[in-house]
């Protein structure tokens, strides 16, 4: 059963059901009225993919897109756009998607997919064509989360003090490599841990820009790593503690990158 956005911090009387661009009448309702909500609906807005999601962002109100009744054509580009796009873009509706289409391309057990499927907005034959379209785009958000492994190292020197794992592996340079969006995956309940129960697909890297840089809205990728839903951290956390052994975590450091 789809678990639905919730609005139960929304009273139903600050919910606005809105097209974009707004009306400047309705900009000026939400100055006088802080605590308003809109909900963007996709289909019947003016403005569409790129210009859809840069125009939402910048706008910086508390806000949700609404995909019913957007064609197949209009969600696959929307999702193209979210996860090429250097913008974060906080949309549950979108993380959701595109979060099934990753463990889709990974290949996690199909008992897995269906539970993240059914929070998709994209059919599992919808989200086959956009992987047929625009593979390439899960393969680098599939190779960033599998290269969470080599962060773990710059997060905690202790796990790797001579620096080995990240020097083993190709180095992205390019910040715009991968979309800035998949840092959001780190805080989906379940999804890290559904991620990693498949051996990787695609290659693992050390992405130096989004590693090293505050390129994430001016913070770095820790902010978006350390969630209550990343068991990574955690077991880091009962390894630097001695709670977990150190021969533990280091077979299952060397089983993700192998």
């Amino acid at each position: 059963m789809k678990t639905p956005i919730s609005f139960d911090d929304v009273k139903p009387e600050n919910l606005r059901q809105v097209v974009l661009p707004l009306e400047m009448a309705q900009i000026k309702e939400f100055f006088e009225n802080k605590d308003l909500f809109f909900l963007a609906d996709y289909a019947n807005s003016k403005i569409h993919g790129n210009m859809f999601l840069t125009y939402l962002s910048n706008l910086s109100f508390p806000s949700e897109i609404r995909l019913e009744g957007a064609s197949t054509e209009q969600k696959i580009e929307l999702l193209r756009v979210y996860m090429e796009t250097r913008n974060l873009h906080e949309s549950d509706v979108l993380r959701r998607t595109a979060a099934s289409i990753v463990l889709r391309f990974k290949g996690v057990t199909p008992e897995a997919l269906a539970e993240f499927n059914e929070n998709s907005e994209l059919t599992p034959e919808e989200e086959e064509e956009f992987l047929r379209r625009h593979g390439e785009l899960a393969a680098r958000w599939e190779s960033f989360l599998s290269s969470s492994i080599l962060y773990l190292g710059r997060c905690y020197p202790e796990l790797d003090p001579e620096g080995g794992l990240a020097r083993a592996y190709p180095v992205v340079e390019d910040p715009a490599y991968v979309g800035a969006n998949v840092v959001l995956l780190y805080g989906l309940p379940a999804f890290v841990e559904t991620f990693f129960s498949t051996a990787p697909r695609a290659p693992i890297r050390y992405f130096k820009a989004q590693f090293e840089e505050y390129m994430f809205r001016g913070k770095n990728l820790f902010h978006y790593f350390d969630t209550d839903f990343n068991p990574l951290l955690a077991a880091t956390s009962g390894l630097l503690t001695g709670a977990i052994p150190y021969e533990s975590l280091r077979d299952f450091l060397r089983s993700e990158v192998d």
